[in-house]
């Protein structure tokens, strides 16, 4: 069996960042790693030593994004162009916002786009980086939030 189709590069992945109705391509997305989570509560009957079952709590996740810091730079203006009252300097000063990502997976028998979409976003922290070997600049964000959501279309 070949295993090509089931191989995604990073080429076939767009990641987005959305406030309202305003989506940012990031384009110069270095890393976008995600971790969710949920709580796990065990569930003991009247009289029962050991657990009769087990119940979820409390879904969210953490992620990070790695970009371009002239990107990062670029998106923050375009985002305070749209504010009717104040300004932010960070995403930190952002409400929340949904980050997604879209996977095309092309080399299926029936080619299919994968949307990633994590909402309710509020960014923990952010840094800047610079290597003197590198003619990189990049800026990385840690996101927090609640609601997962995956659609899948056929292509």
């Amino acid at each position: 069996m070949a295993y090509n189709s089931l191989i995604v590069s990073s080429a076939q992945t767009q990641i987005t960042l959305s406030t309202g109705s305003n989506i940012y391509n990031i384009v110069t997305g270095v890393q976008l790693s995600v971790n969710k989570t949920q709580d796990v509560t065990e569930i003991f009957a009247i009289g029962s030593n050991p657990p009769i079952g087990i119940k979820k709590l409390n879904q969210r996740f953490n992620g990070s994004l790695s970009l371009q810091t002239g990107e990062y730079e670029t998106i923050i203006d375009a985002i305070n162009a749209t504010i009717q009252t104040g300004f932010i300097a960070s995403l930190l000063d952002l409400g929340p916002f949904s980050l997604g990502w879209t996977i095309e997976m092309n080399d299926l028998v029936v080619p299919k786009s994968i949307i990633y979409s994590l909402d309710n976003c509020i960014a923990a922290s952010d840094g800047y980086s610079v290597d003197r070997n590198s003619p990189e600049t990049n800026t990385s964000i840690d996101i927090q939030g609640l609601g997962i959501t995956r659609t899948v279309l056929n292509l």
